[in-house]
């Protein structure tokens, strides 16, 4: 069966019967072939996906890590929701560098631990972290000053001499879709099937997907969700306390409802590429196809000047030693 099959039958379980016709425990026996064929089709999809394909259809990202944070644990506080102005802080820690995209990809990392039953993505600072949602239509050159229908098309900004930049396909709008109608309903008390709601934390554990979507730099940062009180039990996000530019120098806080909006344009992603921003997305580093069937992705590069002008990215391995790859300005991989 082909995905877009697979995926047309888990839509029309969800339209039709929605929470009775897959998450209690009577239905999900019979839905569950359904839904798993769904994930196994999307997954053996991610393993013949190819560069070329992600770039061309909009659904590759990069996300670009400095140099002091290649290695490691990133060290911040992180404001308490509710008590910001109070000046309620916790202390936390993100793995960074290649290691911790390896380590995202290893979705053993979040899956409930038998001692506390809760995922390691707190304990090994496994979070959501920013990138960009690569417009085809733009220039890959960094900080450039090309004109294109009198705005400036770079997208990718320069960090530091030595970045690492992350490239990573995600799954299509429409598989998005289905994912996030499952997550949603797994979230709900109607939810009664243990069986289901173990099956989407499964997939959870292996989609690499877009949380939330903005059409410029939102300065993203993390906010600490855990019960008042609990000062052991953190509970964080990122991206819920993104900024809005207001003018050319000026930026506010987003509203909650603003934020949501911008939860909802994650399924519709390529809303964003507007043709002169910023593209900012969060995203949840997976595990990309099945094991079987192992892909290039994430596919890690660094960017090539030449006389102080940029020509492209050199692709290198774990070890950041040149594959002899090249990905030039416009999106060719050669």
């Amino acid at each position: 069966m082909s995905l877009p099959e697979s995926r047309a039958r888990v839509r029309q379980l969800i339209d039709e019967g929605g929470i009775s016709a897959i998450a209690t425990d009577g239905a999900w026996e019979e839905a569950r072939d359904v839904v798993y064929t769904w994930f196994f089709d999307l997954k053996a999809w991610e393993s013949g996906d190819t560069w070329e394909a992600a770039f061309s259809e909009s659904r590759m990202t990069m996300r670009g890590i400095k140099d002091d944070r290649k290695t490691g644990y990133y060290e911040e506080k992180v404001p308490i929701k509710g008590k910001e102005d109070q000046g309620g802080v916790r202390q936390i820690k993100t793995m960074q560098g290649i290691p911790g995209i390896e380590e995202r990809m290893q979705d053993h990392n979040f899956w409930l631990q038998p001692r506390t039953l809760k995922s390691l993505r707190n304990e090994k600072g496994l979070h959501d972290v920013s990138a960009t949602l690569i417009d085809p239509k733009r220039t890959l050159k960094i900080g450039g000053d090309d004109q294109v229908d009198g705005k400036k098309p770079n997208q990718i900004y320069r960090l530091t001499g030595d970045t690492i930049y992350v490239f990573m396909p995600v799954p299509s709008e429409e598989d998005h879709l289905v994912f996030y109608l499952l997550n949603d309903m797994a979230k709900k008390p109607e939810a009664t099937s243990a069986g289901f709601r173990a099956g989407v934390r499964l997939m959870r554990s292996r989609l690499t997907r877009i949380k939330i979507a903005f059409e410029d730099d939102a300065g993203c940062k993390f906010i600490d969700l855990a019960p008042e009180g609990e000062d052991f039990v953190p509970k964080f996000r990122y991206g819920l306390t993104a900024m809005k530019k207001v003018s050319p120098f000026t930026k506010v806080k987003m509203s909650d409802s603003e934020v949501n909006e911008c939860r909802m344009a994650a399924l519709k992603y390529k809303s964003i590429l507007t043709g002169a921003n910023r593209n900012e997305i969060v995203v949840a580093y997976r595990q990309h196809g099945l094991r079987a069937m192992p892909t290039c992705f994430p596919m890690f590069a660094k960017h090539v000047f030449v006389e102080n002008k940029h020509i492209g990215y050199n692709v290198v391995d774990r070890e950041e030693k040149p594959t002899g790859r090249f990905i030039d300005l416009h999106g060719n991989l050669s």
